[in-house]
């Protein structure tokens, strides 16, 4: 008699993937190495996921849900650009996949357009112009993805870095308040 199939197998799948990637970014996620760490064979993970980019696109799905849940815990706009750039530091992994080389191939073909609008009516319900919403926002995502990029080519924290740090999320506070009515 056959084994009824596990329910649960492309979660564990999924849990296997995720745990390498957030331990080891791209190169600790092979397929052969998420079936070994979910328990499983090689082809059964080709079952459910068509290939690694499928795989990707899956994780990145996990990496944004994080991601959300950090930055809805902010308390103003201000707070929220400290807690992205929070997050690129103690998810560098996350912010790879979410932002890093190659991201277009793992996010929704909208995504940039989402997210950036979703921003944009953050700065307008903050007092922003609505007028200037859009550039004030593009603005604000290039500085702190430039800092979050910067933070991960180069992870020893020194006083520089602190001090890079300080002047985004200055740099930040001054292109809002200067676009607010």
């Amino acid at each position: 008699m056959p084994r009824p199939p596990d329910p649960d197998l492309p979660d564990r799948i999924l849990a296997a993937a995720d745990a390498l990637w957030r331990e080891s970014g791209d190169d600790g996620v092979t397929i052969r190495g998420v079936a070994a760490r979910a328990k499983t064979t090689t082809p059964t993970v080709y079952a459910h996921f068509e290939d690694r980019a499928a795989l990707m696109t899956a994780l990145r799905d996990r990496a944004w849900a994080r991601f959300i849940a950090e930055m809805e815990q902010s308390r103003s706009v201000e707070d929220g650009c400290a807690r992205y750039i929070g997050f690129a530091e103690r998810q560098p992994h996350d912010y790879e996949l979410l932002y890093g080389r190659g991201w277009r191939d793992r996010a929704p073909d909208n995504a940039r357009v989402v997210e950036i609008g979703g921003f944009e009516k953050l700065l307008v319900t903050a007092g922003v112009d609505r007028r200037r919403a859009h550039g004030t926002a593009l603005a604000i995502i290039m500085l702190l993805h430039g800092t979050a990029m910067s933070r991960l080519a180069n992870p020893v924290e020194t006083s520089w870095w602190n001090d890079a740090r300080r002047a985004c999320l200055s740099a930040c506070r001054t292109l809002i308040r200067d676009a607010s009515v």
